[in-house]
C-alpha cells in the first residue's frame, strides 16, 4: 500500500512537472513573440537569439550549452555575431 501511494504520488509529481514545463515553454515563446512585435512597432532593434540557438526540442543545442538552458562560450559567440550584425544593419 505504501509503495503504491509513493508510485501514485511520483506519477502525480511527474505530470504536474511536465505541465509546468510546457506552460513555461509556451510562456517563453509568447514572451519572445510579444517582445519582437513590440520592438517592430516601436522601431527598436530586436535580436532573436532564441531561434538561432535552440534545437527541435526547444532546448539550447548541445554545442551551445552544457545543460540545455545556459549558453556556453560557443553560444555567446553566436549571440555576439547576431548582436553585431543587428547593430551594423541599424547603422547602415
Amino acid at each position: 500500500m505504501y509503495i503504491s501511494a509513493l508510485k501514485n504520488g511520483f506519477s502525480y509529481f511527474i505530470i504536474k512537472a511536465a505541465k509546468f514545463f510546457i506552460f513555461l515553454l509556451l510562456s517563453i515563446l509568447a514572451l519572445n513573440t510579444w517582445i519582437s512585435d513590440y520592438a517592430k512597432a516601436k522601431h527598436i532593434i530586436y535580436v532573436d537569439y532564441y531561434t538561432a540557438l535552440v534545437d527541435d526540442k526547444k532546448d539550447l543545442r548541445a554545442e551551445y550549452s552544457k545543460d540545455g538552458v545556459h549558453p556556453n562560450l560557443a553560444g555567446y559567440k553566436v549571440m555576439e555575431g547576431l548582436a553585431i550584425a543587428a547593430v551594423n544593419k541599424d547603422l547602415n
